[in-house]
């Protein structure tokens, strides 16, 4: 599938992350103290523990690369991920995470179907290995360069990259591009509260942008953090009776 146009994705990503940084909301602090301090290796820790299932409703457009035709459409989309069970990754002892996105939508009139399921894998000290993603047609697999970590605490304002990928066809071993993980951390809209957003990137061969997923969490100071809203852009294993089957999806649910 032809990568997604360098211009329209720059833009995108600008408005996608200032949407994330809450608008104004209190960061939770006087303003002249100490930053409030979020526990964020508590906060994972127990989301790993858990998991979680969250439906929202995503607005966007789903666009046809052999037409170049785009069709606006509104849909609910399910997300869920973990709760982290026992495995390996690379022969190693790891803990997997089954994450996906599955929804319904109409398209030009005609109703489909999407869905998207990959397993993000964790060594037993929850640093970061790697991800491999399954579908009818296709398998990857990305390593981690260096095992990546979330730092135990966060403040709003902190940005920080965790972990980048090797990422290669799991059929025939060929590099099929990179990946990478940074997070932000903005204001919440109460005090005690922020938003952590992680940004997953996913490049081709020739460094253009292949997928782009950002998922904000409402974090407390108390180690609380619950799933808020999602944006999406890449394809998406789809179907439909008269749904064009080359669809690149852009949507998002704030």
């Amino acid at each position: 599938m032809p990568p997604i146009s360098k211009t329209f994705i720059a833009s995108l990503l600008s408005g996608l992350i200032v949407a994330a940084c809450g608008g104004g909301g209190s960061s939770g602090g006087s303003g002249t103290g100490a930053a409030t301090t979020f526990p964020l290796s508590t906060a994972l820790a127990n989301l790993y523990a858990s998991g979680f299932q969250k439906t929202l409703t995503v607005t966007g457009t789903a666009t046809s690369i052999s037409n170049n035709t785009s069709y606006p459409f509104t849909a609910p989309l399910t997300v869920s991920e973990g709760p982290a069970s026992a495995g390996t990754f690379q022969n190693q002892p790891a803990r997997q995470i089954a994450v996906s996105l599955a929804g319904t939508f109409n398209v030009n009139g005609s109703p489909g179907a999407f869905s998207s399921t990959t397993q993000d894998f964790l060594s037993p000290g929850n640093l970061l290995l790697g991800t491999t993603t399954s579908t009818s047609t296709s398998s990857s697999r990305c390593v981690a360069n260096t095992p990546g970590q979330y730092p135990d605490t966060v403040t709003v304002g902190l940005t920080q990259s965790v972990v980048t990928y090797v990422c290669v066809d799991t059929s025939t071993n060929a590099s099929i591009g990179t990946g990478k993980l940074d997070f932000i951390v903005s204001a919440g809209n109460s005090p005690g509260t922020a938003i952590f957003s992680t940004l997953e990137r996913f490049l081709d061969t020739n460094g253009n942008l292949a997928q782009f997923t950002q998922k904000n969490y409402l974090i407390t100071t108390s180690g609380t953090i619950s799933l808020q809203s999602l944006s999406f852009v890449g394809a998406l294993v789809s179907s439909g009776a008269t749904t064009p089957s080359d669809l690149q999806f852009t949507f998002n649910s704030q």
